[in-house]
């Protein structure tokens, strides 16, 4: 070739470079991280811009992160190889902007800019075995080739695995098409097999970067609740006599402690901070309160952004609580804690009675609950529960594991004497009822057809009766009768919902008031 033809060429491979339109800027790159631009391979460090059709290759321990031009964030991992195939960004909502990014390797993070939000259906990933597609989101998937590590420390099955932080995402494959919401993590088998929903998220899906972040909202989102519980503590307390604020005082109980990134994990066997102080309700978490007394027959259950609950790991018992956002609050005040028991393992739960020394306030109205306040907490079942079941999970049963003694107004203990729920997890609904006596009373209280909900991140449901149910008094001149009114709630707990935590409080002008906490323990599909 002569020195002619040669300048032509390097000309036209100049020129050819000129018009790649940049698709963005690198922000981090740590370790070895090159594009492969065409048969070049470009060595990327912070500052250097990425352009369409490029290769981005990260090494055994590096990673990147990149800005592209539409606002779009790209964080990729180590050991990874993503690919550019097709990016368009005009700046202006016309239909002609296009992002399509191939995961041949690894595995990265997405956050999604102004063409994910103003042509969702012109943005996508496709993994060796699925294409993803968005709905304006921030997602995490990885690709494994016998190169990730499941929980346990075993190698995952190879296929592709993510998870949604924001907005929704649609996987579709051969197999079909299937969306995925916030915090919902799904897995890719092959090219064939449609998306299945993963009960538990790998540990590998959650990279560096976006545990730092998570673990900076947690600590935020949980200092918001202690304020708020402080404040629900304070105004109940302001309403005390002065005998009672006495008795708290001398309590002296131990400072709040706010659990961070492994609060949704710990097990409510050891509720306890590294330091072994008392802990603040974590995300994975949900409880129960039941009484009754002047202010109203009560029986609730919370868990997720909606309660705020003081634990002390040390005795296993609860200390204060605020629900709905602050409109029921109750504190111990130094007082006895009765009936205590426990369920280890998945599912695991606390329960146990405050005695009538108790306060607590509903929408600003304190009392001392003569029935004493029985409660219960333990790990939450995920609302994703409802997306991995089988037509099996029909019809599980839950029968009686444990709980309180039941008391009445006149704090007497009773005995429990049985129960069952019957669950249909594909249409959410169940029904059940529950029996126990306290002296001379029997208490026949029903559950009839009632829907399940998924709110503020726990499953349960609630249901309440008026002139309904039943009571048997041996001793008392009428014998017999309805119940005025009654409340029965309930929590699933644990990842495959094996135990179902129920709270039930009675007020009846004859029969008097009664209260009390119960696990059941599942025994069918659903639950295994």
């Amino acid at each position: 070739m002569t020195l002619g033809r040669i300048l032509i060429a390097m000309l036209a491979f100049a020129a050819t470079l000129a018009h790649a339109q940049v698709a963005g800027r690198v922000l981090v790159a740590v370790g070895e991280v090159v594009a492969i631009r065409g048969s070049v391979e470009v060595a990327l460090a912070a500052g250097s811009t990425v352009q369409a059709k490029d290769v981005i290759v990260t090494g055994e321990a590096a990673a990147a992160q990149i800005r592209l031009t539409d606002e779009s964030i790209l964080a990729i991992r180590a050991k990874s190889r993503i690919a550019l195939d097709d990016y368009r960004f005009t700046g202006t909502d016309d239909g002609l902007s296009q992002v399509a990014i191939g995961l041949l390797r690894g595995g990265l993070r997405v956050l999604t800019g102004l063409i994910g939000k103003q042509r969702p259906d012109r943005w996508n990933l496709v993994s060796p075995v699925a294409t993803l597609g968005i709905r304006g989101t921030s997602f995490t998937v990885v690709h494994c080739q016998q190169d990730c590590l499941d929980n346990g420390g075993a190698a995952a099955p190879d296929g592709t695995y993510g998870v949604v932080l924001v907005g929704r995402v649609a996987v579709t494959n051969e197999g079909g098409e299937r969306e995925f919401g916030v915090d919902e993590a799904f897995f890719v088998a092959d090219s064939k097999t449609p998306a299945q929903p993963l009960v538990g998220r790998p540990g590998f899906l959650r990279d560096r970067l976006e545990a730092r972040a998570r673990h900076q909202e947690q600590r935020r989102e949980a200092a918001e609740r202690v304020a708020d519980a402080r404040a629900a503590v304070v105004a109940l307390r302001a309403t005390l006599p002065a005998a009672a604020r006495e008795v708290l005082a001398q309590a002296n109980l131990k400072p709040v402690a706010t659990l961070g990134a492994a609060a949704s994990t710990i097990v409510v066997a050891d509720l306890r901070d590294s330091g072994g102080s008392v802990a603040l309700l974590g995300p994975g978490l949900g409880a129960g309160a039941a009484f009754t007394g002047a202010v109203q027959e009560f029986a609730a259950v919370d868990g997720g952004s909606g309660a705020v609950v003081v634990l002390d790991g040390d005795r296993g018992r609860l200390e204060q609580f605020s629900f709905n956002n602050g409109v029921v609050a109750g504190d111990r005040l130094g007082a006895s804690v009765l009936d205590t028991g426990k369920l280890d393992g998945d599912g695991a739960v606390v329960w146990g009675r405050w005695t009538d020394e108790a306060a607590v306030r509903i929408n600003g109205i304190q009392a001392t609950p003569d029935t004493g306040v029985h409660f219960l907490f333990g790990n939450l079942t995920p609302e994703s529960f409802f997306g991995t079941l089988s037509p099996g999970a029909t019809a599980v049963r839950y029968e009686y594991a444990g709980g309180t003694r039941p008391t009445n107004g006149q704090g007497t203990a009773g005995s429990f004497l049985e129960g069952l729920f019957v669950v249909d997890f594909l249409q959410r609904a169940l029904a059940g009822g529950i029996r126990y006596e306290i002296g001379s009373v029997t208490y026949d209280v029903p559950v009839p057809v009632t829907p399940i909900t998924a709110r503020s991140g726990f499953v349960g449901f609630t249901a309440s009766g008026t002139d309904a149910g039943r009571w048997i008094c041996s001793a008392c001149v009428a014998g017999t009768g309805t119940i005025d009114t009654y409340t029965v709630s309930g929590i699933f707990l644990g990842s495959r919902a094996q135990n179902l935590g129920v709270t039930y409080a009675t007020a009846d002008r004859d029969a008097g008031r009664s209260a009390g906490t119960s696990i059941f323990r599942g025994t069918g599909t659903g639950c295994r």
